[in-house]
């Protein structure tokens, strides 16, 4: 960076020292260090965000890009800065665009962060936690629901429009090595996020099954060998979005895990006529579930198929199975 490069160069005499918490002059880098740095690297020497004229200039770059037409922002490592510069941020980028939006990268649950002073959302691991769980197999219904209704009680109302729901990132194994390339699990996962409240995030390449451990295997280029993609899975992710998309209820707050039997999982997004379910039996068999836990829901939004059964003995949900049901 041209300030730190110009601190180097002149020290202490630097109109720009005060930008850095050095310990000693000259600088150095080895054996460590003697200055401020993100995670130990003395690449990433880091700025005093409590300095005024820091301040200004980072602020500064806030506006620039907005004026250069970007949506928002999305914040690395929030929690490595001191909250008083965030509440700063969000004045300037708000009073250059009310709509604009401040995303924040937080792993834990965010109350602290989304008390309408900082962020609009962040980026929402404990619910990816709590999806990838179930998915995988290692929670079952039960499990989900107590943990997907904590992720959004901690979360206040306003907020859970701007979660950014993700199953993959680039600080995570992708979601087909996760969850074992498993057609099924990987469905599931997509299912879940496509139906719940927030701002649902799809890392490149997951929608097409691309593979890829920890860092920095999941960090791979894009395959563009279109014979290489899952196109099932591709079909998936569109018919969920344009579902999502065609139904109010998917994305608004009302959402509710009914108690089913057999190992299914029902989720009911939305009320009365407007309501969907989404039913998933993730067993080896088909179940039976009575007509009354779907509130009629008899057809499959995704193919337009009816559900198997009748009000009078139920609906058949058949083994290993996905629905978003409606009436």
């Amino acid at each position: 960076h041209w300030a730190f490069r110009h601190v180097y160069a002149h020290g202490a005499q630097s109109p720009y020292a005060g930008w850095y918490s050095i310990e000693s002059f000259p600088i150095r880098r080895d054996p460590r260090p003697n200055y401020a740095a993100f995670a130990g690297c003395p690449y990433l020497p880091k700025l005093k965000h409590d300095n005024p004229e820091v301040r200004e200039y980072l602020y500064g770059i806030a506006r620039r890009w907005l004026d250069e037409g970007i949506d928002g922002w999305r914040l690395d490592v929030p929690f490595e800065v001191n909250h008083e510069f965030w509440r700063g941020f969000r004045d300037v980028v708000k009073g250059h665009d009310r709509e604009a939006y401040i995303v924040g990268e937080v792993w834990e649950l965010a109350t602290e962060w989304l008390a309408g002073d900082a962020f609009d959302g962040t980026m929402n691991y404990p619910w990816r936690r709590a999806a990838l769980r179930y998915a995988s197999g290692a929670g079952d219904a039960a499990q989900l629901a107590a943990e997907m209704t904590a992720v959004r009680q901690a979360t206040p109302p306003w907020a859970r429009p701007g979660m950014l729901n993700l199953l993959g990132s680039h600080d995570t194994e992708r979601v087909a090595s996760e969850l074992g390339s498993d057609p099924f699990a990987v469905r599931l996962a997509v299912a879940l996020q496509m139906t719940s409240e927030g701002a649902p995030m799809v890392y490149y390449g997951d929608e097409v099954g691309l593979a890829g451990g920890a860092d920095p295997a999941n960090r791979g280029c894009m395959s563009w060998d279109r014979g290489r993609w899952d196109r099932d899975l591709l079909a998936w992710h569109r018919d969920l979005i344009r579902v999502r998309r065609e139904h109010d209820a998917l994305r608004g707050p009302q959402d509710e895990f009914v108690s089913a039997p057999g190992g299914l999982l029902i989720r009911r997004r939305g009320s009365g006529t407007d309501a969907v379910h989404l039913v998933v039996n993730p067993t080896g068999t088909a179940v039976e579930v009575a007509d009354e836990l779907l509130q009629g829901a008899s057809r499959d939004l995704v193919t337009g198929a009816p559900i198997p059964g009748a009000p009078s003995r139920g609906r058949s949900v058949p083994a290993r199975s996905i629905l978003l049901g409606v009436a």
